[in-house]
């Protein structure tokens, strides 16, 4: 009985704990049209790319900055590349997203 008790005990803790953590957040990027002509913006959010999960906004926020400023330089060396300057307009539309707010579909 004391055994029941202590994993009931653990398992209330651990559920709290998990209540309690902050969410994920997401980088979000619009998908690209497949013949590469432009990013889809118009998709639902829910089906946009999963670039990477983060522990905080300000995690996700510099990550989606510094990809942006990546590219940028990317395309002042190559600016006739179009699927750079594509790329670079997807990092432009890229979102970080609470993981509570959207339910990403597969």
């Amino acid at each position: 009985m004391r055994l029941l008790s202590g994993l009931l005990m653990a398992g209330a803790c651990l559920a709290t704990a998990t209540e309690a953590a902050p969410p994920a957040w997401y980088l979000l990027s619009p998908p690209l049209a497949l013949d590469l002509s432009r990013a889809l913006i118009e998709t639902p959010i829910s089906r946009w790319d999963l670039v990477r999960a983060f522990d905080t906004a300000a995690e996700c926020n510099k990550e989606r900055l510094g990809a942006i400023a990546a590219v940028s330089r990317e395309v002042e060396t190559r600016p006739q590349d179009k699927v750079l300057v594509l790329l670079l307009a997807a990092a432009r539309q890229a979102r970080c997203v609470a993981s509570r707010t959207v339910r990403l579909e597969p």
